[in-house]
């Protein structure tokens, strides 16, 4: 009988670990602007949202598959063409 009450009060504790430690990750997710030392940019509700691609390749010159990423602005279409740095 103590060996059952002993286990039971493990478990009590453990669920009572776990528990604890879901509510401080629950939590700091919530915060997590907060949290990292910045806060979040604005979104203005007239400014669209543009699209980030990963363009896969072969290159020739180092041999292998590169990929590099390009932000597409708001409302671009294939027919405009946009200054690229």
């Amino acid at each position: 009988m103590r060996r059952r009450a002993s286990r039971l009060l493990l478990c009590l504790i453990a669920v009572g670990l776990i528990a604890a430690g879901l509510a401080g990750a629950y939590g700091y997710g919530q915060d997590y602007y907060k949290h990292r030392g910045f806060v979040t940019i604005a979104q203005l509700p007239r400014a669209g949202r543009g699209r980030l691609l990963s363009i896969n390749f072969y290159s020739p010159a180092l041999r292998r598959r590169a990929y590099y990423l390009a932000y597409l602005p708001p409302g671009s279409t294939p027919a405009r063409r946009y200054p690229v740095f």
